[in-house]
C-alpha cells in the first residue's frame, strides 16, 4: 500500500476549525496542548452567549452519519462523522479525513450535517446511523480530545486508523447507552 493511498504523506497535526461558514482553513498546528484546548474552547463555547452565561456547556445528543465514498448508498463503503449537540444550542461535527482533523461549528445543524465547509457534502442526504443521548460538558471533550492525543493519530486505512474507527472512538466514549459498530 503506498503512502499517499494511506494518507500518511498528507496528514497534518491539529486541526482545521470551520467556524458559521465565516472562518475558513483555520489550522491549529498545536505544538502545545494548551493551544488547542484554548482554540477549541473559544470556537465552542463563545462569550457573546450572554444566556448560557452562567450554565454549563453540555453535548445533550451525539449522532454518528454517513455519506457514500461511490454512489448514491453504500453499506460498506461510506464517510462516518460525528455531530455533537449542545444545550448553548450549538452544533459541532468532528471528523476524520485523510489530511486532518476537521470540527465545524454552527447555529444552524445543516451547516455541519449537510454541508462540509459551506457546500453540500454529496448529492444523497447523510443518514444518521447512530445516536444516543449524552450528558458530558464540553470542557470534557475538549480534555478527552486532547488528552488522549485523538488528534495526533494519522489516517491509516491499512491500520484501522480511518474516520469509522474515528467516530467510533468519540461516540462509544460519550454515549449515555449505545455502542457504534461499523
Amino acid at each position: 500500500m503506498s503512502k499517499a493511498f494511506s494518507g500518511l504523506d498528507s496528514w497534518s497535526r491539529g486541526i482545521r476549525i470551520i467556524v458559521n461558514n465565516l472562518q475558513r482553513d483555520i489550522k491549529v498546528d498545536a505544538e502545545t496542548q494548551e493551544d488547542m484546548r484554548k482554540y477549541m474552547k473559544q470556537s465552542i463555547t463563545s462569550e457573546e452567549e450572554e444566556k448560557f452565561k452562567d450554565q454549563k456547556k453540555v453535548i445533550n445528543k451525539i449522532s454518528v452519519y454517513k455519506t457514500p465514498l461511490i454512489g448514491e448508498s453504500s453499506e460498506i463503503l461510506y464517510h462516518a462523522y460525528v455531530i455533537l449537540e449542545c444545550n448553548n444550542g450549538k452544533y459541532i461535527s468532528m471528523e476524520k479525513r485523510t489530511t486532518g482533523i476537521d470540527m465545524q461549528v454552527s447555529y444552524c445543524r445543516d451547516d455541519v450535517v449537510v454541508n462540509f465547509d459551506g457546500e453540500k457534502r454529496v448529492e444523497v442526504i447523510p443518514e444518521e446511523i447512530c445516536f444516543d443521548t449524552s450528558e458530558i460538558e464540553v470542557n470534557d471533550f475538549l480534555e478527552f480530545f486532547i488528552d488522549k492525543k485523538i488528534y495526533d493519530i494519522p489516517y491509516d486505512l491499512a491500520k484501522g486508523k480511518h474516520c469509522k474507527e474515528f467516530a467510533k472512538r468519540i461516540f462509544d466514549y460519550f454515549a449515555n447507552k449505545q455502542r457504534y459498530n461499523y
